[in-house]
Parts: C-alpha cells; structure tokens; sequence
C-alpha cells in the first residue's frame, strides 16, 4: 500500500499530514515490538514536505503524540509552509509565530521557547522528556495539559508575563519543583500543578482564581526524595475564587484573610490521602502577625469549615467588635482549639499540637483521657517515627503526670516494649522531674 511516506534511518518523510496519519495507523507498533527491534533504531527527525490539508489542528496534533513510533521523535521539519504551521526550532508553529503547537516527545534537557511565543496550546508538551524549560516574557497563556506527565521535568524558568495556566498544564510531573508566578498571573486551573513536588509557593498579589486540587502536590515520593514533603503557601488578598482541595498539602498557610473557601481548600485530600504520617495530620494558619491557628487536616462535615471560620475570625480580631468601634486595647490573643472539628487521630494529632503551642488544662485532660489512643496510632498504626514523636511531646511538656504513668503502663504491655526502651526511660525522667518540682 502507498502512503507517500519514506523513512531513512532515523527520519521520516512523509509528502502530507494525511499521508503520514495513514502510514502510522497502517504500521502499529507495540512496546514490545519496540524493543525487539532494537536495531531497527526510533525515528528522530520527522519532514514533512506540504503542510497545506484540511485536516483539524488537533487532529494533526492528537497522532503525533499518540503512535509509539514517533515517541522519540526530537525533530519536526516541514518543507512547504502553509497559512497555518511552520516550525521553529524542531517544534510545531503556527504560522505567525504566534501559537505554540506541539514538541516532539523525544525533545531532552534543556528548552529555550523562541521569544514572540505568546501561547503555548493545550498538551503542547505533553510526554517530553525536558528537565528544563525557560519560557520568555512574551507568553501570557499556557493552556491545559501543556506540560503533563513530563516526567522528566524538574524546572521552569521565565514565566514572568503569564497570565493563565490551563487546567492540568503541570500535573503528573513528578520531578518539579520550581516554578516562578509572575506579577501578571490571573488564574490557576483545575490540577494545574496536581502531582508535582513544588515547595515553598509565593502567589503574587493580582490573582483571583485557583481550581479544585490545583496544589495537590506529592507528599511521599520514591527514587531518593525524602518521604515527607508539604510546602508553605502564600496566598495573595485578591484571591476570590478558591475551589476544594486546592490548597491539599500545604503545611503552613500565610494569609491576610481567612474565609470559608479558604479553609476547605486546606483540607487534606488526594495525595495526602495515602500517607499515614502523624506530621500530615494538622496544618498551621498564619494570619498577618497574629499567633498560629493549629488545624486539623481533615473535618468531619464540610459544614464545619463555616463555624471554624467563624471562631478564627473573631478571635484573631479580624473581624471584631472591637474593630469597627475603633476601639485599642492591648490584649492577649487566644486562638481557637479545633481539634473538635474532627475526629479520630487527626482529631487527637490537633489537640497535641495545640497543647505543644499553647497548653492549658482543658487540653491536658484532654489528652491524658486519649492517652492509649495516642499510643496506639503512634506506635501501631503510623508511618511516621511514633516514639520520637512521643518523646518530643514529652519533652515539650504536653503530657501530665498521669499521661505519663498512663503511657509507661501502655509501653510495659506492649508487645514492642523491648524496643522501646528509650521511651520508658523519657517518661519516667519526666515523671520524676515532676516529683522533685513538686517536693520542693
């Protein structure tokens, strides 16, 4: 059968888009044929010699990333423009220059996108294997699917003029970890960044819209990355449109608000939703200078997250009597407990941390009276480092005299008890600690 399509060695020509979509539907190759046929070496180079057919731009785009042929491809060339494409540096154009259409997935390490590139359109990237990519001041969109699953990917420089990232444009890109948000960012899709390692994010001033799950990074990673990784946010005054869960893994919230939205997209989700590490368990709200809010990472009914809302705010004197009297006093700011807010581990993880930060009876009692839950999750049934959690909790003074005498009585029952040891020696220290302060 003719297709008017010749390869030589590692490049293809082919005479039309509809000739090569004909060729490569008539030459289906599997991953195994793939790698039996070694020798046979991967295309590289792709030519294509008239650009001009009615067929769909996102047709053309669909087959070249979708046949494993072409999975290594590094290289689009075409001979004969048309009022549509061209090429520009190996990759797909439209023909001002303007749009950037597709990157052959075999493109490695460094990419430079061309400057007057205003528009990088959707799964323009998808699949490449870039570590790197710098994008000029001249793109103000990066549509959805753009970059995703670029596994390879570990960084984005430039950016600086962006005004929109598309719905999954980053996610599933494992390896990322830096990504600069310019002053000109407006909005954030859906799952934007879902999937990478991202840390340490600053949105800028200027920002109105982040999508459901669009910072559902990942907390736990293999291939050498540390276990644990939660990141600090900064969220800008004009963020007005927060969807769920978009903010899943953050660990520290630094904010000049708190509404409702706000808390439910701190909520853990997703990602967060596979570990079983007590530090996953609570967040913290930083709200302008004002003492930390310890929350819990989940809520037992979303409806919650309006009460708590409430109470933070009214504590933290956001929004206060006070305020709209013009009243100044000086007084001392207690942030609310709300470890109420959810129940089991997450729950007691809260109280913990609350009681670490800033005890009071209430909370002691209501830690010792959860003391053989607390043993249980944190010796048994976490990921984490549970007696040097413990331990830290002891040091830090959270537990009272009969926590302690109540937790060495879980440890010598315990079927661990050998193990832990060093634990047993801790309370015990502490519980004599407390003896001598007393009798003196």
């Amino acid at each position: 059968m003719q297709y008017n399509v010749i390869r030589n060695g590692d490049v293809l020509t082919a005479e039309t888009f509809p000739d090569l979509k004909k060729y490569l539907e008539n030459n289906v190759v599997s991953l195994d044929s793939l790698i039996e046929r070694q020798e046979e070496g991967r295309i590289h180079k792709l030519i294509i010699k008239d650009a001009k057919c009615n067929m769909p731009i996102k047709e053309i785009k669909h087959f070249l990333k979708k046949y494993l042929m072409l999975n290594e491809l590094k290289e689009i060339e075409i001979v004969s423009e048309d009022e549509r494409f061209c090429t520009i540096d190996g990759m797909l154009y439209s023909k001002d220059k303007r749009r950037l259409y597709l990157c052959p997935c075999g493109r490695e390490g460094l990419l430079v996108i061309p400057d007057g590139t205003d528009t990088i359109t959707e799964g323009a990237f998808k699949c490449c294997n870039l570590s790197k990519v710098v994008i000029p001041n001249s793109v103000k969109q990066i549509s959805g699917y753009t970059f995703e699953r670029s596994y390879k990917l570990e960084e984005a420089e430039g950016c600086k003029n962006v005004e929109n990232i598309g719905g999954y444009a980053f996610s599933n890109c494992p390896r990322l970890k830096k990504f600069p948000f310019g002053k000109s960012i407006k909005g954030i899709g859906d799952f934007a960044f879902c999937g990478t390692i991202i840390a340490d994010i600053y949105l800028p001033e200027g920002l109105s819209y982040v999508g459901m799950r669009a910072f559902d990074t990942l907390c736990a990673a293999g291939d050498g990355v540390e276990k644990l990784r939660m990141y600090d946010i900064h969220i800008p005054s004009t963020l007005k449109h927060i969807h769920v869960l978009a903010f899943a893994n953050a660990a520290n919230v630094y904010t000049s608000f708190v509404n409702t939205a706000l808390i439910r997209a701190c909520m853990g989700g997703g990602n967060l939703l596979n570990l079983n590490y007590y530090e996953c368990n609570t967040w913290t709200l930083k709200v302008n200078g004002k003492p930390d809010v310890i929350m819990p990472k989940s809520i037992d009914f979303t409806s919650n997250a309006t009460e708590m809302t409430s109470k933070i705010n009214v504590a933290l004197s956001l929004k206060s009597q006070r305020t709209k009297n013009n009243e100044d006093r000086d007084e001392t700011i207690t942030p609310p407990e709300l470890y109420e807010y959810s129940s089991g581990f997450i729950g007691l993880s809260t109280a913990l941390e609350q009681c670490r930060k800033y005890p009071n009876g209430n909370l002691r009692r209501y830690i010792t009276k959860n003391i053989n839950a607390i043993f249980l999750n944190l010796i048994k049934l976490t990921d984490s480092d549970g007696e040097k959690i413990i331990i830290n909790l002891i040091n830090d003074g959270v537990f009272t005299d009969t926590a302690l005498k109540k937790l060495l009585k879980e440890i010598e029952q315990s079927a661990d008890a050998e193990r832990l040891t060093t634990l047993k020696a801790y309370a015990l220290e502490a519980i004599n600690r407390k003896r001598n302060a007393f009798t003196i």
